[in-house]
């Protein structure tokens, strides 16, 4: 599944059978992704798991934690696995802009607080 565009299934309604399905599924897939990513933090990470071994949400009990520290370690882009040249210049972000200061916007023009 690597490689594969991301479904966006909304699980909310699902019964738990179907919902624990696609879990299970989407995991697989996250872990074959990046266990294949060549990424050096990942490649070591998970060095001791079998991607085909990952077949349901049970199964994260097999898989190591990624814990703070490891976030710190790799900041700020240690865990990316996606080569920048590939990724977007920019990314949008949802909301309303307005109420996000900029460094270009003065700052007397700033709002905080609700409307």
């Amino acid at each position: 599944m690597p490689g594969t565009a991301f479904d966006p299934v909304d699980i909310v309604g699902l019964p738990t059978v179907e919902k624990r399905s696609l879990q299970g599924e989407r995991l697989a897939a996250l872990v074959a992704r990046l266990a294949a990513s060549g990424n050096p933090f990942w490649t070591e990470r998970l060095a001791d798991v079998d991607p085909t071994s990952i077949t349901s949400v049970d199964d994260l009990t097999s898989l190591p934690f990624t814990v703070k520290q490891d976030l710190r370690d790799q900041y700020p882009l240690g865990m990316v696995t996606t080569p920048m040249a590939k990724r977007p210049a920019s990314t949008p972000v949802r909301g309303r802009a307005e109420s996000r200061p900029s460094s270009s916007t003065p700052p007397t023009t700033w709002r905080s607080g609700p409307r």
